[in-house]
């Protein structure tokens, strides 16, 4: 399970500000270092930071080295950790943001932006360096909470929705701007991951990376809420493809969902899909933040995966978190896709906790095109073939299929086939072909089939035509061998009055930059 809770709720150590320049690298580390992150718990008049609430923690400055080690030893002292956080920070160090927003999502936070003024301090902005001092010589401090004009810029909004409620009020800015460094796509494709994993599209990461690390732009209402910052009802992110090192893919998606008594707090729900062990299934995981009521009596959690029911309970929940994963069929995955969701439903023990019992859908739309990338790097590592090559010798047999899984290949993404055929002299005849489908049966794009050794008794060509595919049963796309599809042909017609052994070779190229290396021993009869 600890795998599981890397796969989808951590982020590699990645840092903002490292420019290619050094002098510039310079000059924003002494301006991170010249205001770090003050941690105070500030008391205000009744209701300054909500209803009933009047305590809240502030978070004041940049995110500078060591904010992060601050923070925990801050929240272990004060144990004030079900107290909302309120920023207003510039930025800083993406690592230390990242580091925070999960420990806020492990406490289950409330975050919002805006600026607290400290009882002896001015409202300026940033702190002077007397308020600095003042701010940091206690931890506890009355104060006044201002949220027209505060800011939470560039790092710190990934600090933020790593809060499990956000809330940002009218007044409050949230600008952003894209990373610098030597690594860029790397580090915002981590950066994708933590979001999605903290119920946030991965969208605002491609939205930030448009502007300029010198510039900033402030996100609109509208964007707020397309992204899922502030949590408002249900929410649900679109799928994500997360490549990561070693060449570790996961299809990922969450819900964030309203629950407690007053539905004023939020818990979020991931699944994701990755490479099973087994030759041919898809690894399903699951990860579902518990409150703590919940984690005291856990429910009955069933998932509905096309037809099936998999029960998914767990009596001891760990750290407040239920986290499973099981492996999917083909045909389970092909009825969920068709369905149009995974049904994830909890069932609670009425006489224990008086929770309705309640099912989240995480909608399948714009899983098939994933599916076929997961698939196609899934036979890349396991040498199992997972696109259709069709052709008029009888279907091949349970032992030919395991003994070709079993063959590894020259480079990821190449895979080296063989196959016998048996042709009558003198006649021209099929002898392969090659398409590439979606799971729901539809074109995956064009294939592209060269011969790169021509047979010495006969000719070969290739030609665009419509056939059926020839899938194993056990492949997900095994329905569509029902129907013709567009594909190219490979033909075959040995010289006249010919009789005996010839061969040939081809290179199949199939879109997404897989390729098969196709050898065929030919005996003319």
């Amino acid at each position: 399970m600890r795998c599981m809770t890397v796969a989808l709720c951590c982020l590699p150590a990645v840092s903002i500000a490292a420019s290619d320049d050094p002098k510039e690298l310079e000059r924003q580390l002494a301006q991170v270092r010249s205001e770090p992150m003050v941690f105070i718990v500030a008391t205000g008049e009744p209701n300054a930071c909500g209803r009933g609430c009047s305590e809240w923690i502030a978070g004041e400055g940049r995110f500078d080295e060591g904010a992060t080690q601050r923070f925990r030893e801050f929240l272990a002292v004060s144990a004030k950790r079900d107290l909302p956080i309120f920023f207003n920070s510039e930025g800083g160090l993406l690592r230390e943001a990242v580091q925070i927003g999960s420990i806020l999502r492990e406490n289950r936070m409330t975050v919002g932006v805006a600026r607290t003024v400290a009882e002896g301090c001015h409202r300026g902005s940033p702190l002077d360096d007397a308020c600095r001092r003042l701010m940091q010589s206690k931890r506890e401090h009355k104060a006044r909470l201002y949220f027209g004009g505060a800011r939470c810029a560039s790092a710190c909004v990934y600090a933020m929705v790593g809060a499990s409620t956000r809330h940002v009020d009218p007044g409050a800015k949230l600008p952003i701007n894209s990373n610098t460094g030597r690594e860029i796509e790397k580090t915002n494709n981590s950066l994708r991951r933590y979001v999605v994993a903290m119920g946030v599209d991965p969208g605002l990461v491609d939205a930030a990376a448009k502007i300029p690390s010198r510039s900033s732009r402030e996100l609109s209402r509208g964007e707020m809420e397309r992204f899922g910052i502030e949590t408002r009802g249900l929410y649900e992110t679109p799928w994500f493809a997360y490549h990561g090192p070693a060449g570790e893919f996961l299809l990922l998606k969450s819900v964030t969902y309203p629950t407690g008594d007053t539905a004023d707090e939020y818990r979020t729900r991931t699944v994701g899909l990755a490479c099973s062990r087994s030759s041919t299934n898809i690894r399903f995981m699951y990860h579902q933040e518990l409150t703590a009521k919940e984690s005291r009596t856990p429910p009955m959690i069933r998932a509905k995966i096309g037809d099936s029911l998999i029960d998914l309970t767990t009596l001891k929940p760990q750290k407040d978190l239920i986290e499973k994963s099981f492996d999917l069929e083909p045909r389970q995955l092909q009825s969920a896709i068709e369905t149009g969701s995974f049904e994830i439903a909890e069932m609670f023990d009425q006489s224990m906790i008086k929770t309705p019992s309640r099912v989240v859908r995480f909608s399948t739309l714009g899983l098939s095109a994933n599916i076929v990338a997961l698939e196609s790097k899934c036979a890349s590592k396991r040498g199992s073939p997972s696109l259709s090559s069709s052709a008029s010798a009888p279907d091949k047999s349970p032992e030919q299929r395991r003994e070709e899984g079993n063959r590894i290949l020259t480079t990821e993404g190449l895979r080296k086939e063989q196959a016998t055929r048996v042709v009558a002299s003198s006649k021209n005849q099929r002898i392969g072909f090659f398409t590439y489908l979606t799971p729901d049966c539809d074109s995956g794009g064009e294939v592209e089939v060269r011969i790169t050794k021509k047979p010495e008794h006969g000719t070969a060509e290739t030609t665009t035509a419509t056939n059926f595919p020839n899938y194993p049963k056990e492949n997900i796309r095994a329905r569509c061998n029902e129907h013709k599809v567009r594909g190219v042909q490979i033909n075959y017609e040995s010289a006249e009055k010919y009789v005996g052994s010839d061969e040939l070779e081809l290179l199949v190229l199939f879109p997404g930059g897989f390729a098969w290396e196709v050898h065929y021993d030919i005996s003319v009869r």
